[in-house]
């Protein structure tokens, strides 16, 4: 908000795009650990062998709803209010019709909640991103966004998602393979995130 008061669209542009970075580097892996663990965890909570049955769609809905609130955030701090506010509308709309004319297909029920999310997560995205480039000068740069946490959440959960399978082959009781695992996965992910940055830094002084 300082900063746009300033007349500063450059800084302001800087400032979204830390904050899209940042909340990446937080919703990736909250993301992978719902599809690594969300189903058995479900499965342990509520007895259903069907609970995971959409968890990788509910992930990635999850994932996109954070990275608009960051971008509504920043576009309220500038004074857009009517912007985050019509583009709520919209998505819920969208959301709204998909959701209906999808559920009265036979056969889809449940999945036309998922697939309504879904479209209308992605269509808020894009608009509040299209928004804060115009308000906001923001430059998209999804390779800096989602690069450095992709990379971590593919290793860390790809090596967690290996031990819980294991364990639970071996055994061993649901709730310690679950805690284990994803212990063991989040520690690789902040070991790659902190290599990665420490690279970055290096790359930064150097030139």
């Amino acid at each position: 908000a300082r900063a746009s008061a300033l007349g500063r669209r450059g800084e302001v542009g800087a400032l979204i795009s830390g904050g899209m970075r940042t909340v990446c580097r937080l919703t990736v892996p909250g993301m992978t650990v719902m599809v690594v663990f969300g189903g058995s965890l479900g499965q342990l909570l509520y007895g259903r062998e069907d609970v995971g049955e959409y968890i990788l769609p509910l992930a990635v809905a999850m994932g996109v709803g954070c990275c608009v609130s960051v971008l509504a955030t920043a576009l309220n701090s500038i004074g857009r209010q009517r912007t985050v506010a019509a583009v709520s509308l919209v998505g819920g709309v969208v959301r709204l019709g998909c959701t209906v004319a999808l559920t009265m297909l036979p056969g889809v029920g449940m999945g036309g909640y998922v697939a309504g999310t879904l479209v209308g997560s992605a269509l808020e995205l894009l608009l509040c991103l299209l928004a804060a480039g115009k308000y906001g000068g923001l430059k998209w740069e999804p390779t800096k966004w989602l690069l450095t946490p992709v990379l971590g959440a593919a290793l860390g959960g790809l090596n967690a998602s290996l031990l819980f399978r294991v364990m639970r082959n071996s055994g061993v009781a649901e709730i310690w393979t679950i805690l284990l695992s994803l212990s063991f996965g989040g520690g690789l992910y902040a070991l790659v995130q902190w290599l990665l940055g420490k690279d970055e830094q290096n790359n930064q002084n150097n030139s």
